[in-house]
């Protein structure tokens, strides 16, 4: 249903070549307009497919991670991606993507190891 609308989006004229030329707020602003495209969505398809490097997707393992090793960041996605503005600035998706491989791969693997 998501994609069929995000389809049909496109081909009656949504700007999807123009995200990675717009500022990365507008750019955000303009996915979201789509049905089914909340934030952290948005955030990925800037970080990942438009250059966007200041998006900060927040899953689940960036939502526990960053306030454990930053507890001033707070614990809410909106505040976690202020903190993230604020801290790593136009390089927040790339501390995204440490943080989260980090987390989720080399910090599980060496628990299961134990």
């Amino acid at each position: 249903e998501y994609v069929a609308a995000a389809a049909t989006a496109v081909i009656g004229g949504f700007p999807l070549y123009e995200l990675p030329l717009m500022a990365y707020a507008e750019a955000k602003k303009t996915l979201m307009s789509l049905k089914g495209v909340g934030e952290k969505v948005a955030d990925c398809v800037l970080l990942f497919s438009c250059g966007h490097r200041e998006a900060f997707p927040v899953d689940v393992w960036v939502g526990r991670t960053v306030p454990a090793y930053y507890p001033e960041a707070g614990k809410k996605p909106a505040e976690l991606r202020a903190f993230a503005a604020r801290h790593f600035k136009e390089l927040a998706g790339t501390a995204q993507q440490y943080i989260f491989h980090y987390e989720r791969v080399i910090k599980t693997n060496r628990s299961e190891k134990a």
